[in-house]
């Protein structure tokens, strides 16, 4: 058996697989869009399992009418800050997985305990005060809602041998209830399953009836989700509106 190469005209290899056959060679360019994908062309690793897990999902307040409103380069440099924050704190509270998406990110613990949703929480009320200040450097009204949930999730990896680079990703309810919950939370609240308040006893009031939207704009949510909606941080939402 031989090793079968591909290699670049200037006679750089790249070993992919253990098989008979003489180097062949490829463009340059061909190299390039190989070293860029996450996914090799042979023996790429795929690996997945179920986790119970505790979901975060924040976004930004005021954002839509404060980047309708100013400069492009104001808006940059905003994003930038608040970017550049959420990052350095997301970092320091052991969450497994983070993405951020525009004003808004996903935060995942790939186990949903009591340490989970402590961090969970200590992030979220440290967030809300790194945006206060971000958006007042800004003159900006920005401010930070959120929603937290729990469940279980599909986790899975792709290891592209190739370029050496790794894709992961999460697909879940959990997911879809957090996203659907924050976009009723308003300003420094962070909303949740009453299985979630339940489950870690937290002291969480329902959410007023009256700032219930109609069943058809939070689609895709079990109906006991729905019926109960939790206001995770009471206390903290209104000492933050005083």
């Amino acid at each position: 058996m031989s090793t079968t190469k591909i290699l670049e005209h200037e006679g750089v290899s790249y070993d992919l697989s253990e098989a008979e056959g003489e180097p062949v060679l490829v463009e340059p360019s061909v190299i390039r869009e190989m070293e860029r994908t996450p996914v090799s062309l042979r023996d790429d690793r795929y690996d997945k399992s179920y986790v119970d897990a505790l979901v975060l999902c924040i976004d930004l307040r005021g954002f839509s009418s404060y980047a309708r409103d100013n400069d492009p380069d104001l808006v940059a440099a905003f994003l930038e800050k608040y970017s550049q924050e959420l990052l350095a704190a997301v970092n320091g509270f052991s969450a497994s997985y983070y993405k951020l998406l525009g004003d808004g990110a996903l935060v995942i613990w790939d186990k949903a305990d009591a340490e989970a949703m402590s961090a969970c929480s200590e992030l979220f009320g440290l967030l809300s005060e790194v945006v206060d200040a971000v958006a007042h450097l800004h003159a900006s009204n920005c401010a930070l809602a959120g929603a937290a949930t729990c469940g279980r999730l599909y986790k899975y990896e792709i290891f592209g041998e190739c370029s050496g680079l790794k894709y992961r990703d999460y697909i879940g309810y959990a997911i879809n209830c957090a996203f659907r919950l924050q976009s009723v939370a308003a300003a420094h609240e962070l909303l949740g399953q009453a299985t979630l308040a339940e489950r870690f006893e937290l002291d969480a009031p329902p959410l007023a009836a009256g700032r219930k939207p109609p069943r058809q704009s939070l689609k895709g949510l079990y109906d006991s989700d729905y019926d109960d909606i939790r206001v995770l941080n009471a206390a903290g939402a209104a000492g933050a509106e005083r």
